[in-house]
Parts: C-alpha cells; sequence; structure tokens
C-alpha cells in the first residue's frame, strides 16, 4: 500500500489542471487562482484521511475547493 504523501502527490499531479481553472473561473486571475487551489490541496493533505469513500474522491476535492473559494471572497468583500 501507497504512504500517505505518495498517494496526495497522484491526487495532486492528477487534479491541479482542473483545479486552478475552477478557481479562475471564480477570481479571474490566474496566480490568485493557482494560489487557491495550492490552499485547497493543502486543507485536502491535513484532512486526506477522512476521505471515507475514494469513489468520491474528486467530489470531496471540489467541495474544499469551492469552500475556499467562498472563504476567499469572505476575506475579499470588494471583489
Amino acid at each position: 500500500m501507497l504512504d500517505k504523501p505518495t498517494q496526495f502527490e497522484q491526487v495532486v499531479t492528477e487534479y491541479q489542471r482542473d483545479l486552478v481553472n475552477f478557481h479562475y473561473r471564480f477570481v479571474n486571475n490566474r496566480m490568485e487562482a493557482e494560489d487557491l487551489a495550492q490552499e485547497t490541496f493543502i486543507k485536502a493533505y491535513k484532512k486526506f484521511h477522512t476521505l471515507q469513500n475514494p469513489g468520491k474522491l474528486k467530489s470531496w476535492l471540489f467541495q474544499i475547493a469551492r469552500n475556499t473559494a467562498i472563504d476567499f471572497f469572505r476575506k475579499n468583500k470588494n471583489r
């Protein structure tokens, strides 16, 4: 069985582009989108052990991305 960092590295490789594009649609700024994607991966890594159904990885990851975007806009209400 793979260790947590190796497993998560595969997740990042597979979904990085999709998450950056997801965030880009909200913020319309590539650098901010990359930062938000990175923040999403950090949050997901910390909670990776809570993922109960690996078949729902993508929806779980994008729910974290959605919440990260909401947090971003709450902190930047002038946007």
